[in-house]
């Protein structure tokens, strides 16, 4: 392994520059969000330990390859926008390409069965907006631990290590709020029947919920106000009131997704960015590695 010394000059010129970034940032906000690591290291900050998650793709349980994660595992919307953007490149080159993507998949509902196992604290925690906290889940047992989950789903997303995939779109906010004691998944679920007005899966029920799950993921660069929306007996997203909430925030050591084998979109999984295709009669399984990596990050 290669070492590096920077000699007093060196150093000099970069804590000078560091100081000039200071004043740059106090210009540019968006410039001191992108600098925070570069300062952390000029300022010969503690650096913070990565989780990583491991994602397994297979088929009738043999194993068919693996893929690691630092940021993000996810399946539904989110995979399938990264999937479709890739055949508009050519096209759009551009960001325009993922707006695009969003659009040709907002009306689609995933058609899958998600099971969520424990963390070392031993339960799967949901969390409660009344009492602002993570609790054990109530169907995770001393002697039934995972917690199964069925779908349709219109959103499915798992991060590690961080609360957000933009500077603004802070998806999972408790990863920061609500630190974890051990290496575990935040994840955000929405499922279109717990909206009290839609009781099956039709082709009206999913171009109606359409504003719903926009509203939702509006909410998440409202820095993370999503997980406080609750239903309204009518089927209104509201917050500051009492009811069922809108989307499932739960933290767990890991998740298998199973999809149903006529639906092709639910069978995309993306792992950082990279896209997988599970096979018919097959499941992703994910797992946050509970032992000690020698991978960190300035902060």
């Amino acid at each position: 392994m290669a070492s590096y010394v920077i000699d007093n000059a060196s150093a000099a010129h970069l804590t000078n520059q560091s100081r000039t970034s200071y004043r740059r940032q106090k210009q540019h906000p968006d410039v001191a969000y992108r600098l925070q690591s570069l300062d952390a290291f000029l300022q010969n900050k503690s650096t913070t330990r990565l989780s990583l998650a491991t994602t397994t793709i297979s088929s009738q349980n043999a194993p068919l390859g693996t893929s690691i994660a630092s940021v993000v595992v996810s399946t539904a919307l989110h995979a399938s926008i990264l999937h479709h953007s890739e055949a508009l490149r050519d096209r759009h080159p551009g960001i325009e390409r993922f707006k695009l993507a969003a659009q040709q998949n907002s009306a689609k509902w995933y058609t899958a069965r998600l099971k969520l196992t424990p963390s070392s604290l031993g339960f799967v925690q949901i969390y409660n907006p009344s009492s602002n906290s993570l609790i054990p889940h109530p169907d995770s047992s001393n002697e039934s631990p995972a917690v199964e989950i069925q779908g349709p789903f219109a959103y499915f997303l798992s991060t590690v290590n961080v609360d957000r995939l933009e500077p603004a779109f802070r998806i999972t906010p408790l990863a920061r709020a609500i630190p974890s004691s051990t290496p575990a998944f935040d994840i955000v679920v929405l499922r279109p029947l717990r909206d009290p007005t839609v009781d099956r899966d039709t082709p009206e029920a999913r171009a109606s919920f359409v504003p719903k799950t926009w509203k939702v993921l509006g909410g998440a660069y409202q820095d993370g106000q999503h997980v406080e929306f609750v239903y309204t007996e009518q089927g209104d997203i509201a917050s500051g009131l009492h009811g069922a909430s809108v989307i499932e925030y739960f933290r767990c050591g890991g998740w298998e997704w199973t999809p149903d084998q006529a639906d092709p979109d639910a069978h995309l999984v993306c792992s950082d960015g990279a896209i997988s295709t599970i096979p018919p009669h097959g499941k992703a399984s994910a797992a946050v590695d509970s032992f000690s990596h020698h991978f960190s990050v300035y902060n």
